[in-house]
């Protein structure tokens, strides 16, 4: 074998294994993605009325989904995507709660039917019930997004999060407490936007990188000795 091949070998072996050592320890590998979102309470049921949040507070939250979920069927729906526990959170005013073990857990992409739509949901808990009156948990958040059908090439799961502004017939979001009807705190999503990778997984790329370059430097000395 010729010095290049036994280097070119060698790198090949140090980055596979460096790579192993990425996928074992990071759960990037699995593509996980994460999208930050935020909204504006609209109305308030009078059963979850809570000096935590009033009309036109925020809100803000982030999700974190498997972006290769496989669809159920062709319907455009990704069961069990969120990830679980503690894949979704959000902070409603000074209320805050995150994901629940509990069914609703999934992420529906609409294509042509008629309109194009994205919808999220999720069972919640913690943050304490609302209502000092009678008190209500909360059991399940989510939010749709419709708009004309141009925006979705197809029902396939999008890893980048789409333009809130494209979905001009709806944009809502609930969440829903124990108590039936009045029981739900509704409002409009402001954004959807897609969170950079963390700091670990670009700094572990970079070193592969720089471990490539140093390969090719130190094979270009022993060449030209």
């Amino acid at each position: 074998m010729s010095t290049l091949g036994r280097c070119l070998r060698s790198l090949g072996i140090t980055v596979g294994l460096l790579l192993c050592v990425g996928i074992a320890t990071s759960p990037a590998s699995a593509a996980p993605v994460t999208f930050e979102f935020h909204g504006l309470v609209v109305e308030i049921g009078t059963n979850v009325v809570d000096s935590r949040y009033t009309f036109l507070s925020p809100l803000h939250g982030f999700y974190t989904f498997e972006s290769t979920t496989s669809e159920s069927g062709d319907s455009g729906n990704y069961p069990d995507a969120i990830s679980v526990p503690s894949g979704l959170n959000f902070t409603l005013g000074t209320y805050s709660s995150t994901q629940s073990s509990d069914p609703p857990n999934q992420i529906s992409v609409g294509n042509n039917t008629p309109l194009d739509s994205y919808h999220v949901e999720s069972g919640i808990t913690g943050g304490g019930p609302v209502n000092i009156t009678t008190p209500r948990d909360p059991v399940s958040f989510e939010f749709t997004l419709t708009g004309p059908t141009s925006i979705f090439a197809d029902n396939s799961l999008p890893a980048t999060a789409p333009d809130v502004s494209s979905f001009i017939h709806g944009n809502a979001f609930r969440v829903t407490f124990e108590g039936g009807a009045n029981s739900h705190v509704t409002g409009i999503i402001t954004s959807l936007t897609t969170v950079p990778l963390p700091p670990a997984v670009l700094l572990f790329g970079a070193g592969l990188v720089a471990l490539i370059g140093l390969g090719a430097r130190n094979w270009q000395q022993r060449k030209t000795v």
